[in-house]
Order: C-alpha cells, then sequence, then structure tokens
C-alpha cells in the first residue's frame, strides 16, 4: 500500500507539535494550579499544520500560473521589440 511522504511527514509533525504544546500546557496548568485543557492543544496544532498545507498548496497552483504569465509577458516583449 502507498501512503505518501507528505502524509506521514504532516501527522509526525502535527503530532510533534501538539505533543510539545501540551507540555507547555500542561506546565503553565501546573504553576496556576488548574486543570490542562489538552483539546484545545491538538486543535492548535491541527490549524498550524493545516496553514502550512494550504500555503505549500497555494504555492504548487500559484507557481506554474506565475510562470506562465511572465513566459506570455516575456514572449510580448520579444515581438515588441524584434
Amino acid at each position: 500500500m502507498y501512503i505518501p511522504f507528505w502524509l506521514i511527514f504532516a501527522v509526525t509533525i502535527w503530532t510533534f507539535l501538539g505533543a510539545e504544546l501540551s507540555r507547555k500546557e500542561a506546565y503553565a496548568a501546573g504553576i496556576e494550579r488548574r486543570t490542562p485543557d489538552y483539546r484545545s492543544c491538538w486543535g492548535l496544532a491541527s490549524i498550524i499544520v493545516g496553514m502550512f498545507a494550504a500555503a505549500f498548496g497555494a504555492i504548487v497552483i500559484v507557481t506554474p500560473l506565475a510562470i506562465g504569465l511572465m513566459a506570455s509577458v516575456y514572449d510580448v516583449a520579444l515581438r515588441q521589440f524584434s
């Protein structure tokens, strides 16, 4: 079964980020003598990984469009000045 590298990477980063945020929340809750809210940590980790995924997707979509636009501008400039 094929599992894409980006999926393994995203799940790994999400896990490490959520664990780090949970660790910080546990320390903060211990200092403030309250119950830790771990669900907010995993939600924040999900939002951060989602933002990176959206940025990567935007780069993947926008880059070919930008290259095509610049190629057409270059082509028009070549025809104009030749």
